[in-house]
């Protein structure tokens, strides 16, 4: 009986732990856009940005900000000797390098992918920013 007890015991304490294996709860929610510049051609507005795209991402404790995007969006980074890597699989000195996100696409030698965390300018890479429940996340062209 006390075998059978304990048995049942047992079961109900490691069932659980193998049900949850994998399982990351979302811990909150984030909104990340894609400014563009140009007037909207969806308006009757004369625009000198709009947002073009804007999505709610659920992330779990786990997730930065390169994750969320990697997951979302259709993303480069730039490669080793310089180039484009679609699969972002080279991470530099300071993390990974933003080349493109869905249609912001920098044409000009000066210009960069930038981001703002809830309107202002970030001051971490997308490596090292964590979500917070919440944050706005608009990312644009930038230039110097």
């Amino acid at each position: 009986m006390k075998r059978k007890v304990l048995g049942l015991l047992l079961f109900l304490l490691i069932v659980p732990l193998f049900m949850g294996c994998g399982q990351i709860a979302t811990i909150g929610t984030v909104t990340i856009e894609i400014i563009t510049t140009g007037d909207n051609p969806g308006t009757s507005e004369v625009e000198e940005n709009y947002i073009s795209k804007t999505m709610d991402v659920n992330f779990t404790e786990e997730d930065t900000l390169f994750t969320l995007l990697i997951d979302n969006f259709t993303v480069s980074c730039a490669a080793e000797d310089g180039g484009s890597d679609e699969a972002c699989s080279y991470e530099g000195l300071y993390g990974h390098y933003l080349l493109t996100i869905d249609t912001l696409i920098p044409t000009e030698t000066n210009e960069y992918i930038t981001y703002n965390i809830n309107g202002e300018y970030a001051m971490t890479g997308i490596d090292d920013t964590l979500p917070a429940d919440g944050d706005v996340y608009s990312f644009a062209i930038g230039s110097f």
